[in-house]
């Protein structure tokens, strides 16, 4: 039998409120995710959670510097590959 593991938040909201129905996330209210209490958790659509998460909610400047960290993350990569 194929078992599948489970997220501890996932099982505690689903305990109290039923199952997430598809495309629904947990979001949880604190911004702790160690707090795993279903009175924590707020059930949202991807669409909303994308709105809330989105690196455009932030200011210009930690926008920029989140930009620029993964360009020199690509080109150290980049590097490693050929130069091994």
């Amino acid at each position: 039998m194929h078992k599948r593991w489970r997220l501890v938040h996932i099982l505690n909201w689903e305990a109290v409120h039923g199952p997430l129905p598809p495309g629904h996330l947990l979001h949880f209210l604190d911004g702790n995710r160690m707090n795993t209490s279903a009175e924590n958790l707020e059930m949202v659509s991807r669409a909303d959670w994308l709105k809330r998460h989105t690196i455009h909610n932030y200011p210009k400047e930690i926008f920029q510097v989140t930009q620029l960290r993964g360009a020199v993350t690509r080109r150290i990569k980049r590097l490693e590959k050929t130069h091994g």
